[in-house]
């Protein structure tokens, strides 16, 4: 799946020089077409998986969570196995956070965060709508979606010495209508 690479950083410190959060937030939509479009054409009974070298539950998590939104009683999550890793679990909920701009930031001094913290679409200020959407918030997501999310794996580079990975397998349990 194309993804940002954030979690790629300890193993390419350049990447660090280009990094933004826009970089998720570009990649979310794509990410939700590709995944929904091998979840079209997966037999009953088929396993996909999706996963991404990035630890962001922008990328991760809200993607599985939209793709289990829709649909609803067709796919379910497999609890993946992964032998000889340390891993953590998907997260149930998390923050949207969007990268200050360059005067933002020097107009608030150091003690600032870089980041600005949003927990709903709602709080979002109109001008970043066109590239902020719904689905990358977990409280677009109803209980029973959200309560599956640990079942997705978190590779963190820590602890294998290794890039970070997001991961999950998801079964198609019934015809997809229409």
């Amino acid at each position: 799946m194309p993804c940002s690479s954030d979690a790629a950083i300890r193993k390419i410190p350049s990447k660090w020089q280009s990094w933004n959060t826009k970089d998720s937030q570009s990649l979310h939509p794509l990410q939700i077409q590709i995944f929904r479009r091998g979840i079209e054409l997966l037999k009953v009974g088929g396993l996909i998986s999706y996963s991404t070298c990035s630890l962001n539950p922008i990328e991760n998590e809200a993607v599985v969570a939209a793709a289990l939104k829709e649909f609803k009683g067709k796919i379910r999550l497999v609890k993946a196995e992964l032998p000889g890793f340390k891993f953590q679990k998907g997260f149930k909920s998390w923050k949207f956070l969007n990268l200050k701009s360059k005067a933002k930031l020097e107009s608030k001094g150091d003690e600032e965060s870089f980041f600005d913290e949003y927990n709903s679409f709602a709080d979002v200020p109109s001008e970043l709508h066109g590239h902020v959407r719904e689905t990358m918030f977990a409280d677009h997501y109803d209980a029973e979606v959200l309560e599956q999310l640990p079942a997705c794996l978190r590779v963190m580079p820590q602890h294998q010495n290794t890039s970070g990975f997001f991961i999950t397998i998801i079964e198609k349990i019934a015809e997809l209508d229409g």
